[in-house]
């Protein structure tokens, strides 16, 4: 049995997100964009380095091919 949304609560739903406002649209724009590295690591686009994965890390980023070749789970890095 397949459960499906009713076309009435797709449509209030289109109508709640376009009156989202994104914070950060004005950081994006500001002067200070793209001087300093981010405190975070995670999710960037450069990548940084291939490490073991430890508990609790994102598998989205687990990196196959070297998992395969070492026999021990690996993740790919980026800031």
């Amino acid at each position: 049995m397949a459960l499906y949304p009713r076309l009435d609560d797709l449509l209030e739903l289109r109508h709640q997100a376009r009156t989202l406002g994104l914070a950060s649209h004005h950081l994006v724009n500001s002067s200070f964009s793209g001087l300093y590295a981010s405190v975070f690591r995670g999710t960037g686009l450069d990548f940084e380095e291939v490490r073991e994965y430890h508990e609790g890390d994102d598998i989205r980023n687990m990196d196959w091919k070297v998992t395969a070749r070492t026999n021990s789970p690996h993740l790919k890095t980026f800031r």
